[in-house]
């Protein structure tokens, strides 16, 4: 059904476990998805999939506290379809009696009737172990974006989406996903693995992937944060697994390169650049798959291999030219003895991204490397006195340029 401008999309927890919708933004940027009003013993799980050139990467999550509205931000293109999901995080107890069930988020709190998604739950009791029972658990999602609102209403929406926009004008559809497994997500692992011993289908296999899909980017950030490296072991078995169920997904294979790059032994990016390429060859217009690859490749030191993914990447996509990849790029041409293939490329790629402050650092650098010290202190010019530049940069060209000044005398 179609909501109105402001409104948002109600939800209600049922007894599958994990609230699945389908989006499609009108945008480019990052939005906040943001999901409140349910009751304030229960903690909610709130993440993304998709929204970009991948269907199925990257994933994210956000953990909320009881009571507390849960806040969950992630990248999104204009039109790009993905998935939001919301689950009950503290399911302290549970009870079935016949097709009557409910949870308990609390050791003494109340227990909520989780009803069927597609069916009628029976009446349930007052109360059960002499704790009240309640109504079922219900939140509203609400979506703010950082870019202006559309001019017009959005066309072409799925039968049965609803409409809605944030503060900042977001327009969205959002499509709610009758049976989770449709949606790669089911509740947890153990379910999980119980469909697939069920029915070992194509489907049921891929939702089983996306779950150790999550599970290691989990894994892989906690080893990352406590340098643990049992946990980048565990990460990757999770990862391996994950490809050997569905090795269609891109995600895996990307999650797995990940897990090999953090190993960092050449074996180990030997194995990576594997994955990437593998991510690559299903998604070949991914650029952030192709950015990964390039990467890789150049911690191989296959620096000729990882300019061109660079080059690629970067020009598919201006924004992922940040100070690191840039920094990067710069170094592969250098310790490639290529300057005067990474200048053309910075020359080219400023005429059309003008403001990209940090490409333009790179093309002084490169021009200082080959002796053309009057164009390379231009370049940093532009950057001291460009508005849009970050302070950051141009406090860095500054002192580039008092560098090379003593480097002169």
């Amino acid at each position: 059904m179609a909501a109105g401008e402001d409104q948002a999309v109600q939800g209600t927890v049922h007894r599958e476990g994990k609230e699945t919708y389908r989006l499609k933004f009108s945008g480019t940027g990052t939005v906040t998805v943001e999901v409140s009003g349910f009751p304030a013993d229960c903690a909610l799980q709130v993440g993304s999939m998709g929204f970009g050139e991948s269907d199925s990467s990257p994933v994210g999550w956000s953990d909320g506290q009881p009571g507390q509205p849960v806040k969950h931000s992630f990248a999104v293109q204009a039109g790009r379809p993905g998935t939001v999901w919301v689950e009950l995080r503290n399911r302290v107890s549970a009870v079935s009696r016949g097709n009557w069930t409910a949870v308990a988020c609390s050791k003494d709190g109340p227990y909520y009737t989780t009803p069927p998604r597609d069916g009628v739950a029976e009446k349930g009791p007052e109360t059960f172990e002499d704790r009240p029972v309640r109504p079922p658990i219900t939140f509203t999602l609400t979506a703010k974006g950082d870019w202006p609102p559309p001019s017009a209403a959005s066309k072409g929406e799925p039968t049965g989406a609803r409409h809605t926009s944030g503060a900042n004008g977001p327009s969205f559809t959002a499509e709610s996903v009758a049976d989770p497994s449709a949606a790669l997500l089911p509740l947890d692992e153990a379910e999980a693995m119980s469909r697939v011993r069920g029915s070992p289908t194509a489907e049921n296999k891929r939702a089983l992937a996306m779950v150790r899909i999550r599970h290691a980017w989990a894994l892989l950030e906690a080893a990352r944060r406590l340098k643990d490296a049992d946990g980048l072991q565990l990460a990757c078995q999770y990862a391996e697994s994950a490809t050997e169920l569905a090795p269609e997904l891109a995600a895996g294979w990307i999650v797995l390169a990940q897990v090999y790059l953090e190993s960092g032994n050449s074996a180990a990016l030997t194995l990576a650049e594997d994955a990437a390429s593998k991510a690559l060859a299903i998604e070949p217009a991914n650029a952030s798959v192709r950015l990964l690859l390039a990467q890789v490749q150049f911690k191989e030191r296959f620096f000729d291999s990882a300019a061109a993914n660079f080059e690629k990447a970067v020009s598919a996509r201006p924004a992922l030219a940040n100070p690191r990849v840039v920094s990067m790029m710069s170094l592969a041409y250098l310790l490639d003895g290529q300057a005067a293939r990474g200048e053309k490329f910075f020359a080219d790629f400023l005429v059309k991204q003008a403001e990209a402050d940090s490409a333009r650092l790179a093309l002084a650098i490169l021009l200082h490397h080959q002796g053309k010290d009057a164009s390379a202190r231009e370049q940093l010019r532009k950057v001291e006195h460009s508005a849009a530049a970050t302070s950051a940069n141009r406090t860095y060209a500054g002192q580039l340029g008092l560098l090379w000044s003593r480097e002169g005398k």
